[in-house]
């Protein structure tokens, strides 16, 4: 993939938040449609991101990654709560190894 950015530089500023390398949701959205910029959701990591301007970019979270997220973490706790109810059975003092395998 290669860094293509200047280290130390953030992105863009925003026009409310007026920092560089941070911008609201508001920000976000309106650049979005400003700009007709579509987004590409990296479902890897359950993020957004976009490039703007001649050379900024931006990652960011919205109903879509939140919602992975928040299922994913519900996911892991079911997993959880299954291992500590095995390991409470078989009274385990040591750790138990679990090896998890996404589909």
């Amino acid at each position: 993939m290669g860094c293509s950015f200047v280290a130390g530089k953030g992105g863009a500023s925003g026009a409310c938040t007026n920092s560089p390398g941070v911008m609201s949701n508001r920000e976000i959205r309106e650049l979005i449609k400003d700009e007709n910029i579509t987004p590409i959701l990296n479902e890897t990591a359950m993020v957004k991101y976009f490039t703007y301007g001649e050379d900024s970019w931006i990652g960011y979270d919205d109903d879509e990654t939140y919602a992975m997220k928040q299922a994913l973490y519900v996911f892991y706790r079911i997993i959880i709560c299954q291992y500590e109810q095995i390991a409470n059975h078989f009274k385990q003092s040591a750790p138990m190894t679990v090896a998890l395998v996404a589909s």
